[in-house]
């Protein structure tokens, strides 16, 4: 029990930037090891963004209305799910959002203590920690320098993928389609790399205005029949509404 609350309190000090490096890497191993306190994180990243997006920046704030927060997130994700049921009949299902960050993808876990947490992985971790911040400009030169050494191979996919995912979220879509389609490459026939990024390559083509392309990408989502699968066919409705 105190274990657990050592590190969710400690994932509360990296959410409001008051770690060090150190203690960033220390805190990754704990959650490696311990893979349910991903979700923990990931909770509370979608809460930072939310209270971002609310314009409200005030710590003290965060911790007095946390109860009602995590009841919000709640109510939003619901929302969320819920919006995709409702508007996919629509050709609006072609407006572009940016990725959550949630889809920035993380070393596998490790579980057990004979496993060894690599340098690869640390790196990924802290390209991870610097596009949550916000510090987009130091997470590409973290993957870049994965993929810019042949000792890191391993990691290639996800470097490219995640870049491609922060690519998106600047606009900067011939950028990311190149990162997209290079993870594929490199994706050593990983389903979950695979699938994720023929969607967002699917997406970025509509970024582009090149829509055969990007139902050509939405169309193999699709094929792969993974968690994109029902997003994948309403979007394939919409952009053949387009093209027909």
């Amino acid at each position: 029990m105190e274990q657990k609350k050592h590190i969710e309190e400690r994932i509360e000090l990296y959410l409001a930037d008051r770690l060090t490096l150190d203690e960033i890497e220390d805190l990754w191993l704990d959650i490696m090891k311990q893979p349910e306190y991903l979700d923990h994180l990931k909770i509370n990243i979608a809460l930072k963004e939310l209270y971002k997006n609310e314009g409200n920046k005030k710590a003290s704030s965060y911790n007095y209305y946390k109860p009602w927060l995590f009841a919000a997130a709640a109510a939003l994700l619901l929302a969320f799910i819920l919006s995709f049921f409702l508007s996919f009949s629509s050709p609006a299902i072609l407006t572009l959002n940016k990725i959550d960050l949630v889809e920035i993808e993380s070393p596998s876990m490790v579980r057990s203590g004979s496993e060894q947490f690599s340098q690869g992985d640390s790196l990924l971790n802290l390209a991870f920690n610097s596009t949550v911040i916000g510090d987009t400009d130091k997470a590409l030169i973290l993957y870049n320098k994965i993929i810019e050494d042949p000792q890191y191979n391993f990691y290639y996919a996800k470097a490219h993928l995640n870049q491609g995912i922060i690519y998106f979220n600047q606009e900067r879509f011939t950028e990311a389609a190149q990162a997209f389609k290079t993870a594929i490459i490199w994706s050593n026939s990983d389903q979950n790399i695979v699938e994720k990024s023929y969607w967002y390559l699917g997406k970025t083509y509509v970024g582009l205005k090149a829509l055969p392309e990007a139902r050509e990408s939405i169309f193999r989502t699709y094929q792969m029949n993974g968690h994109y699968r029902s997003e994948a066919e309403q979007m394939l409705i919409s952009l053949d509404s387009i093209l027909d």
